[in-house]
């Protein structure tokens, strides 16, 4: 299940993102990935690797850490990647608030 992230090209953004989850995979006993349904969306945020061709690839999810905390971190794994930050989650702020 946890796989090495290619660090070299085509990656060419790291994207902080909001997003709800309403299910996510698990493991079971046998080792087979089991799709489990939340009774609600939860909130959170993850961070997305971005290819050339505009493929996605999460490589963090964070569901109660402070958005602060979370930029801090992204900042360091952005330059590991060797790529720039764009945080999404403020013009998604900008525009809840119209």
């Amino acid at each position: 299940m946890n796989e090495e992230i290619e660090t070299g090209a085509p990656w060419v953004r790291l994207e902080i993102v909001s997003v709800t989850l309403g299910a996510y995979f698990r493991e079971d006993s046998r080792n087979d990935l089991v799709l489990v349904q939340t009774i609600t969306d939860l909130p959170c945020i993850v961070l997305e690797l971005v290819s050339t061709d505009n493929n996605r690839t999460a490589v963090g999810i964070a569901l109660s850490s402070p958005l602060a905390d979370i930029r801090d971190s992204a900042v360091g794994l952005a330059e590991s990647f060797g790529v720039p930050l764009v945080d999404c989650t403020l013009p998604a702020a900008r525009r809840a608030q119209m």
